[in-house]
């Protein structure tokens, strides 16, 4: 497999059992070790329509956002209202399909704790029993870690195919699709080795850049002083208000709600982790002119209402990095399963298109 090839460490695909094969939607599951030693599960859809012998336009690393997992996020609800409460995700009509049929390779993983990858390893997480907990992790710099390890393996397996291929052969680029959470991982696997990115670029869909709706909301400026303290003391204690329900999608709620491997969006986000979320988003937006600098492409998706993360993250992409900022009117947070998807999907497409043919 590709994964194989770019020289991960695969595990074996026996603890927990991989999914069926009609919950992969043609995907190739594989276990990998992440940058902590731990199990992460990764699949990977191959490009559609190349002739033979042929290489993808470019590879595609898709990072899922908080509280779902990578099949949740990138793939869509059945069709019918047969399946409106279903969990059970579809290919057909997801931006995975549209960037299979351009030609793009898609690999997309669960994230540390996150859906059927195993979470923080006895000897990185520093209370007993964390290790198994859904939705923590230790750092927000472990989840980049991770991400930055993938996107190096697949650069490497590009650079091998262009130097097989022969003199003059350029390896094939890699782009990165970042949801909600995961477009703050790629933001800031960006910021740390831009290097990596600055060929392909960065599609960014509702990206956490900014949590000023959410500490209004919840984890408030009157916590965030004592938030420092708390992560350490009790790291579990649940203090910010969960994901807001989807009102345009109401359905995706209740799917979210079925599926065992996404997380209660109702439950509130523990200590630790909203608090490693706020840094971060700091962070990213201190660092937002190395992406200039550096001509890392980029762009950045957002609905207006977004109430999950806040749409001023993407306007200061635009401010200070440059990135083209498409307004998804009329949409909420989930752009990639919410109607109006299609428009969002040839965004992206298109994008990473125009990029790959240079």
């Amino acid at each position: 497999s590709a994964l194989e090839a770019a020289r991960f460490c695969v595990l074996p695909a026996t603890e927990p059992p991989p999914p069926a094969e009609h919950e992969l939607a043609g995907a190739q599951f594989a276990r990998i070790r992440g940058a902590s030693g731990n199990s992460l599960a990764t699949y990977t859809w191959r490009a559609r329509g190349l002739a033979p012998g042929a290489l993808p336009k470019g590879r595609v690393l898709a990072l899922h956002g908080h509280g779902v997992h990578a099949r949740f996020e990138m793939l869509v609800p059945l069709p019918g209202d047969i399946a409106r409460d279903s969990p059970a995700r579809s290919y057909e009509g997801s931006v995975i399909a549209a960037l299979n049929r351009a030609g793009f390779e898609v690999v997309a993983y669960d994230h540390q704790s996150f859906g059927l990858s195993e979470g923080a390893l006895p000897s990185v997480s520093e209370v007993a029993g964390l290790n198994s907990m859904r939705a923590f992790f230790p750092s927000f710099d472990s989840l980049v870690d991770d991400a930055l390890g993938m996107a190096e393996a697949m650069t490497l397996l590009g650079e091998a195919e262009a130097a097989a291929a022969g003199e003059g052969a350029a390896p094939t680029p890699l782009f990165v699709l970042g949801c909600s959470m995961g477009g703050c991982v790629a933001t800031r696997a960006a910021q740390r080795k831009p290097h990596l990115f600055a060929r392909g670029g960065l599609a960014l869909v509702a990206p956490m850049l900014s949590l000023e709706r959410a500490v209004e909301r919840g984890f408030n400026r009157f916590l965030l002083p004592l938030s420092g303290v708390a992560s350490a003391v009790a790291p579990t204690l649940g203090v910010a208000k969960g994901t807001p329900r989807n009102p345009v999608a109401p359905q995706l709620n209740q799917q979210a709600a079925r599926d065992p491997l996404c997380v209660d969006h109702g439950a509130p986000t523990v200590v630790r982790v909203a608090r490693e979320y706020y840094q971060a988003t700091k962070a990213a937006q201190a660092d937002m002119g190395i992406l200039r600098a550096e001509h890392v492409p980029l762009l950045t998706m957002h609905s207006p209402d977004d109430q999950a993360t806040d749409p001023r993250g993407s306007e200061l992409l635009r401010e200070r990095a440059g990135a083209r900022f498409v307004t998804c009117e009329g949409m909420y947070h989930n752009l990639l399963s919410e109607p109006g998807r299609a428009r969002v999907h040839a965004e992206v497409v298109r994008f990473f298109s125009a990029r790959a043919a240079r």
